[in-house]
């Protein structure tokens, strides 16, 4: 049972509540049930096949206690996908049988939320979200023009995927996704940009020279102009600097370069503690996830929007053809 969040949501009824949870179990494309420790999977995928109108979302539903009322389902999460935001209000006018948008407009409240998911039952949905999610991309592929992988900008070949949005709020999610991010940024450039600056700056005898001094290495502005690169926002900065060694010679001049060079490595409360957690859940096995560098700053404010992608493998073995 999960409490209300109370001074948030002093003025949600329970009669708002229940119809919130009853038009996710409706409309939401996927919706798990928790009931203690027994979870069910609500798969709407007819309302897709049949060109009905859905909501792209994931949402997870649980029993809450509201006013001193305990309520059996209420929303406990959702995420988005596609241009669909979580917890906002959605609006479509469904396409006729001549493909014209003419029909009764389709409308869906925005839904409120009384309640998280405790670490222990976000554990138990979480790589239910990721079968949820799998699901989603290969479906969305299907209707994808271009044979094959199809890459966005960025280092190295990175495939594109589907957009997921997730809250802020929902911040075990969040923080799960922001690691599952820096890993495949690790393994796609970081790791590999980590092992040049030790072979550039580990030529340098001193690990301290002057501003004037640094401002001149040629070596020196090389890895200033590579830490300004668009993939290298602040936080990736610091975890770049975070696969050198503390203390270490290399990592004593890149730290003098990125205040010498004036370069931003600051991090929000959250993405320090995903830098800084020593512990997560097992990492996705099908699927990779890529945070777009230019977020959303009006439309999903208090969100971040994350890309996941097919690993290579799955995605051959499983995607329809064309």
């Amino acid at each position: 049972m999960y409490a209300a969040n109370q001074s948030l949501h002093r003025g949600v009824t329970l009669e708002k509540l229940q119809r919130d949870a009853q038009n996710i179990r409706q409309y939401a494309r996927f919706v798990i049930v928790l009931n203690g420790q027994q979870v069910e999977v609500i798969d709407n995928g007819h309302l897709r096949k049949e060109k009905l109108p859905y909501a792209k979302l994931v949402a997870v539903l649980g029993p809450v206690e509201h006013k001193g009322v305990s309520l059996k389902e209420s929303v406990l999460m959702e995420i988005g996908y596609s241009r669909t935001r979580p917890y906002a209000q959605l609006e479509e006018r469904p396409k006729d049988k001549n493909g014209d948008r003419s029909g009764r407009r389709w409308f869906l409240k925005g839904r409120a939320r009384v309640g998280n998911l405790s670490d222990k039952d976000f554990s138990l949905v979480y790589p239910i979200v990721a079968q949820c999610m799998e699901q989603i991309v290969l479906e969305c592929r299907e209707n994808w023009g271009t044979k094959g992988p199809w890459y966005v900008n960025g280092p190295g070949e990175i495939e594109r995927g589907i957009y997921f949005t997730v809250s802020h709020s929902d911040e075990l999610l969040y923080r799960q996704l922001v690691c599952e991010d820096v890993r495949y940024r690790k393994q796609k450039y970081i790791v590999d940009h980590a092992v040049w600056i030790r072979s550039l700056l580990g030529k340098y005898k001193s690990s301290y020279y002057t501003a004037k001094q640094l401002k001149g290495f040629a070596k020196a502005r090389i890895v200033a102009e590579l830490l300004s690169q668009r993939h290298y926002t602040p936080f990736y900065r610091a975890v770049l600097l975070s696969c050198l060694t503390a203390g270490s010679h290399v990592r004593i001049l890149f730290e003098s370069i990125i205040e010498i060079f004036n370069i931003d490595i600051s991090l929000t409360d959250q993405e320090a503690y995903a830098l800084e957690r020593d512990r997560h859940l097992p990492w996705l096995k099908n699927l990779r996830c890529y945070r777009p560098p230019i977020q959303p700053s009006v439309h999903a404010q208090g969100s971040s929007v994350f890309e996941i992608i097919l690993e290579r493998n799955y995605r051959e073995q499983n995607e329809v053809p064309f």
